[in-house]
This record gives structure tokens, sequence and C-alpha cells, in this order.
């Protein structure tokens, strides 16, 4: 029985098999069922074709989106967005389902097509005044998921709409939707535009909102400091302090520099009131001055990047101390002033011997950005060549030869011997890429002396760095070089080559790296030039 069951079942499957649709079959048929009078026929029609990607099927589709059955038009846009495929036959009637009576529809082109939308759109013709009303419907729509969508869109759709038409959302009865409205339309409110919604906004119940309000009015001025003094009496201790702050008004400088001393105090906020307090007079300025005494690191902070940000003075005594801070950011912010100060041999001395990295190698940064007008400050570069940390030795070697120091082939010759590969390997490079007959003497000595040193490599480096020398500057015949490495035997050349089309982008050298590319089968090299690509993009 069990055997005759099996035969039966197969027969079956070839009968079938044999008389199956092919594809085009069932596209026909179901275009065909699509004008049909049975709801539930043209319901199975547009599924099965929504499932096929085809551009001839979808602008058939089109039509459906405004038949009378709710379920089909919702399946027609949902194929649009299954496929991604927005034609522009489509664009409009899609835009139109934003006025649909189904909820679900509206909600699904607001948020999955209406960004798509608008890239036709933008290219296109005007849009009527029916179908700006539909949009401007959509703004104002009972559901309150559609108006956040729209409001979602709102950089594409300003520009269509103007700002104006998203202005009643900053009243709006959704919480979520009145912080999404002052977060997108901050940079486009003026105080008069503003106006009608702050009684309801600095006293809506999320903080959220009231800090929002509070980043925007803190910009008008005296027009809005009825509402920062309203602010001010918060509950939320931080919106408080911000809003005396933006007041400006030196009467709340007693409660500030409580707040800024209060250890419970968090730090940003330290550093935000710090900033706008610091030039309100004398009494404040001195007190944040003070401030780069106090214990905690982020009361320093908070002092010194506010006098950073006014421009306010310092003692190079009092910076060269708070060079010494343990915090890194910190010691950044004392770089600003540094660099701009004109410092002594003493005292790049002392930087060149501090304990932290950072600021012996903004020591040696200052080193070759002064040492023009004060050659003297060059002594500190035997100090750093001695360094622990073996970046600061490497840069303080190239400092040596870039400064041209009297003793530059002497110390070059000595690091030829150095135990670190890469100070050997730099030394080498740098004599190799002289011309000067004493620095192909002491090169000429040292190979005959280690003649197993293979030097090619070091050859190959400064070959790169000349070509990368002259791309930069552009001198004639660049393009002709880049080509010339690009059919080098030589990898690295060829990488070198790479980097520099991909960098610069000229049309001229891509147009000659898809030539080589398509006659050159090294699997290395274009995975090489797409892991570039990848690069360049991130």
């Amino acid at each position: 029985m069990k055997a005759l069951l099996t035969i039966f079942c197969c027969f079956c499957i070839l009968s079938s098999s044999a008389y199956a649709e092919t594809e085009y079959e069932t596209i026909n048929k179901c275009l065909a069922d699509l004008s049909s009078k049975d709801v539930k026929v043209r319901r199975r029609a547009v599924l099965i074709l929504c499932k096929f990607a085809n551009s001839s099927v979808y602008s058939q589709l089109v039509p459906l989106l405004d038949d009378p059955d709710d379920k089909v038009r919702q399946s027609v846009v949902v194929g649009f967005i299954e496929s991604r495929m927005v034609l522009r036959p489509a664009t409009l009637p899609l835009l139109r389902r934003m006025s649909d009576s189904n909820v679900h529809t509206r909600r699904m082109v607001s948020s999955a097509l209406l960004p798509q939308l608008f890239f036709y759109i933008s290219y296109g013709k005007k849009l009527s005044k029916g179908d700006r009303e539909i949009l401007l419907g959509a703004l104002k729509d009972k559901d309150a998921i559609v108006r956040k969508n729209m409001l979602a869109s709102y950089h594409s759709l300003r520009r269509i709409l103007g700002d104006a038409s998203f202005f009643h959302l900053l009243g709006d009865e959704s919480s979520e939707i009145r912080l999404a409205a002052l977060d997108k339309l901050a940079s486009s409110l003026s105080y008069k535009v503003l106006k009608p919604y702050l009684e309801k906004l600095v006293n809506d119940k999320s903080v959220k909102i009231r800090a929002q309000t509070l980043k925007i009015i803190g910009r008008f001025g005296r027009e809005g400091q009825v509402y920062l003094k309203v602010l001010a009496e918060d509950k939320d201790s931080s919106i408080a302090a911000r809003a005396m702050s933006y007041t400006r008004n030196v009467e709340y400088l007693p409660r500030l520099k409580k707040i800024i001393l209060d250890d419970g105090t968090a730090s940003d906020l330290v550093i935000d009131i710090t900033s706008v307090i610091v030039n309100w007079n004398q009494e404040s300025g001195l007190f944040v001055k003070s401030l780069l005494n106090h214990a905690d690191e982020s009361r320093r902070f908070a002092a010194l990047s506010a006098m950073s940000r006014t421009g306010g003075g310092l003692e190079l005594a009092k910076l060269m101390g708070l060079v010494k801070d343990d915090s890194s950011r910190l010691r950044k912010l004392v770089f600003r002033y540094l660099i701009r100060l004109k410092l002594s041999e003493k005292n790049i001395s002392e930087l060149a011997l501090s304990d932290y990295t950072d600021v012996r190698q903004f020591t040696l940064d200052f080193i070759l950005r002064s040492y023009r007008q004060n050659k003297a400050i060059l002594e500190a570069l035997y100090d750093l060549m001695l360094d622990e940390e073996l970046k600061i030795r490497v840069a303080a070697i190239k400092a040596i030869w870039q400064c041209r120091t009297e003793d530059r082939y002497e110390i070059l010759e000595q690091s030829l011997t150095d135990d670190e590969p890469e100070v050997r390997n730099l030394a080498a490079q740098l004599l190799l890429s002289s011309s000067d007959p004493k620095a192909q003497k002491i090169m000429k000595a040292f190979m005959k002396e280690n003649k197993k040193v293979n030097i090619s490599y070091l050859q190959e480096l400064n070959t790169i760095s000349e070509l990368q020398t002259e791309i930069r500057a552009k001198k004639n015949g660049w393009r002709q070089k880049v080509i010339a490495a690009l059919n080098h035997k030589n990898l690295k050349m060829k990488k070198a080559a790479i980097d520099i089309i991909v960098s610069n982008r000229d049309a001229e050298l891509v147009s000659e790296l898809q030539k080589f590319l398509r006659t050159n089968r090294d699997t290395e090299l274009k995975n090489y030039l797409y892991r570039k690509i990848s690069q360049e993009k991130n």
C-alpha cells in the first residue's frame, strides 16, 4: 500500500511540474486579475506581482494605489517599500497616499517611502497646490506617528513647504514631537516665532524639553530674559544654573559660585557655567582664575578652558606650572597658550625633560616651528634624542636633520649603529636621500664595513618619498611619474601610486588606473585598492 502511495505522489508531482506555469504566464495572469471586480482576486494578484522586482510590473501597479479597497492600496505600498523601487511615475501617486483613509498606509508612506520620494521631487517639477496641501495636511495628521515621521523628514520638506509649516509642532500634544520640533527647528527659530509657545515650553513637564528650550532662548538676549528668569527657578538644578548664567545678571553670581564649588555638581555643568561667567566683571574673572588652584581637575580644566576662549592672559610662570598637571586635557589647553609665546632656552629645556610624553612632543613641535627666531632652543633636541620614547627619539633625529645643525652628519653616522632598527633605518634613509658628498662618504664607509647590509629597501622608501613630495607640489610631469610608478616592478611603488591616485582623485590618473587593472591580474594589488577606497570613504 505504501509503495502504491509513493508512486501516486511521484506521479502527481511530475504531472504538476509538467503543467506548471512559467513566470511570464503567472505575471500576465495576475496583471489581468488586477481589473477583476472581486476584491479578493485583486488582492491576490497584487501580492503575487509584488514578488517580482521588475519595473515593468511595478509600473502597472501604480493605478492600484487608488483602488477603493484599502488592503489593495496597502499591499502596493508594501511592495514598493520591500522592493525599494520608487519609479518616477509612482512618485506623486505614492505621495498622495499621505491622505489615505487608512492610518497604517499613511504611517508606512511617511516612514519608509517619504525620504526616497523627496529625492525625485527635488529634481522634478514643482508640486501642485493639491499635492502641497496633502503634505501640509500630513503635518497636522490626527495620528502622532504620522506627524513624527513627517518631522523626521524636516530637512527635505522645508525646501518644499518652508519652515513656517512646522512651527505649530512646537505646541504639539505629544511631548516627543515637541522635543523633536525644538531640535529640528532650533537654527530657524526667532524670538517672534517661538514666543507663542514659550509659556508652555518653559513650564513643560519634560525636563528634556525645558532644557532644549533654554538652549534656544539663551541666544535671544534681552528678549528672552523674562523666560530665563522662570527657568532660573527650575526644579532641575542644571537647568536653573544654566538659565542663571544665560541671564548675565551679576545678582546670580553668588549662587553660581556656590554651584561651581559644590562637589555634587556635574563636571560638564561646571565647565558650561564657568565659560559664561568668566568675563562678567572683575569679581567673576578673579573667581574663575582662582579655580586654577582648585584640587579638583574638572574645576581647573573649566577655569583654563574659559580663560582660553576669552583670551584671558596668564603669566608664563603659571603656565609652566600648569603644564606639569596630571590632566592630559588640561595640558593640551596649556599648549594653546604656550605656542603663541616666545619661550626661552631655559623654558624649552625644562619642557624637554618633562615626565609627560605629550609635553616632550609639544616641545619638539615648538622647536621646529620657532628655531629660526631663536637658534638657542635647538640645544633641547639633544635631550630629546635620548628620550625613553622611541617615537620622540626618531622625531628628534629628523628635526636635527631638518634644522641643519652643524653636527647633523656626525649624529646620523652614530645613529647608523643604534640599538633600535627604526633609528638605524631613519639615519640611513636620510643620508641616502642627500646629495652632499659628506653624506655619501659616510654611507660608503658604512657599507664597506657592513657588507651584509641590504639598503635597497631604504632606497625604495626614498624614491616613494621623493615621488610624494613632487606630487604635493604638482610639478610638471607629475602625472607621468605616477603612471610610471604604477607600472613599476616593485609592489611598494605600485601601492604608493595607488595611494596618490585615490587621495588626489585626478580624472586622468583614475582612467589610467582603470586601464591598468583591466590588464593586470595582481589580486593583492586590487585588494589593496579596494581597502584604500574604503578607508577614504570612512
